[in-house]
């Protein structure tokens, strides 16, 4: 009897791992540093967005990742978001000869 009880199941461990070592590919015996281009890291990809691209972009991460909000329920506030500021820049003000400023007669009642 071996003075370990586990020493069969040690050595069937052992096969094993030398079984899958050889299996497995071994690295060259010179390895060279590999050369790779680190430039895209350094790209800002938002910074050819307008302001309010940039701060829709920051609402639907704030509401995704830090709310925990479904994707979903944060398109709709994006989208709502979106309308808002769509129908507010097409409001249009008339300035009058005088200098006084007044919204145009469409734009009124909004």
């Amino acid at each position: 009897m071996s003075p370990w009880p586990f020493a069969k199941y040690l050595d069937n461990v052992k096969n094993k791992v030398l079984l899958i070592e050889g299996i497995l590919p071994s690295l060259p015996p010179k390895t060279q540093p590999v050369t790779v281009d680190s430039s895209p890291a350094f790209h800002n990809p938002v910074s050819h967005l307008d302001i309010t691209t940039q701060l829709l972009i920051v609402l639907g991460v704030v509401c995704h990742v830090l709310m925990g909000l479904a994707t979903d329920h944060c398109n709709f506030i994006i989208g709502a978001v979106h309308l808002i500021i769509d129908s507010v820049m097409a409001l249009q003000k008339i300035q009058h000869p005088d200098g006084t400023e007044d919204w145009a007669p469409d734009d009124a009642n909004v």
